[in-house]
């Protein structure tokens, strides 16, 4: 069922001729994730059928991205649209020179701000591996992987934090790409361990929970903010702070 599945939404992607301009688009909201909409438009134009499709693709791409910027010019008066005006970006060669290994471990394991303290149930699906002659083929999960590594290593030279914001913020695009990857390692999640899938999902919800409803009336930004070491103090996870208020917090 699951290749069925996979295998129809392949197959849905290379007919949509509108799905040039939805990876377009991706890369517009948000100039990073251009690392995601890469891979799907290398999948694309690799498993179109024929020329006629592959056209298709690009038609609509090459569309949007005119629309695209049209509007970056219209509104911003650049075509970089606002990124022209991102400091880090106008610096690129300083802002993207922070220590990586520090940035990539705030990233993704700092009790402040790290993705697998927001998100564990990703630890289930990196802890099982599914059987290769179930899922089919998986072209598609190999981009989409090498998509999110690229944009690690750049969050992560970055300073992994993310800016003012609730919870992993340079993480939460490649969130969809990391649900496909690790789905179809599910149906071998059974028993005991599906138990504790459901109770790491649980978590997760309620982490965020806290940040719609606190967020950010405990001024954990300007914590998190204060020194360097602050983001990995156990007691300054960012739901935590957001839960007590900013008083608390050393």
């Amino acid at each position: 069922m699951n290749t069925v599945v996979r295998g129809f939404l392949d197959s849905w992607l290379l007919r949509r001729r509108r799905y040039g301009a939805c990876a377009v688009l991706l890369a517009a909201m948000r100039l990073p994730d251009l690392l995601l909409a890469l891979p799907v438009a290398l999948f694309c134009l690799l498993r179109a059928r024929g020329r006629r499709q592959q056209g298709a693709f690009l038609a609509g791409a090459l569309g949007m991205t005119v629309l695209v910027l049209a509007c970056n010019l219209a509104a911003a008066g650049r075509l970089a649209g606002g990124s022209a005006f991102h400091p880090g970006l106008a610096r690129p060669l300083t802002y993207f020179a922070r220590p990586f290994l520090a940035g990539l471990a705030g990233e993704l394991v700092s009790p402040g701000k790290g993705l697998l303290l927001f998100s564990p149930w990703l630890l289930m699906g990196l802890a099982r591996r599914p059987d290769p002659d179930a899922v089919g083929d998986r072209f598609l999960d190999r981009l989409l992987g090498a998509g999110m590594m690229a944009q690690l290593v750049l969050f992560g030279l970055a300073g992994g934090l993310g800016g003012f914001c609730y919870g992993p913020r340079f993480t939460t695009d490649m969130m969809p790409a990391a649900a496909w990857i690790l789905a179809p390692a599910l149906p071998g999640i059974v028993g005991r361990r599906r138990l504790y899938l459901w109770i790491l999902i649980g978590w997760s919800i309620a982490v965020q929970a806290i940040g719609v409803f606190r967020y950010p009336g405990g001024h954990s930004d300007a914590v998190l903010y204060s020194s360097p070491a602050a983001p990995w103090h156990p007691s300054n996870a960012q739901f935590l702070l957001e839960l007590r208020g900013a008083g608390a917090a050393r």
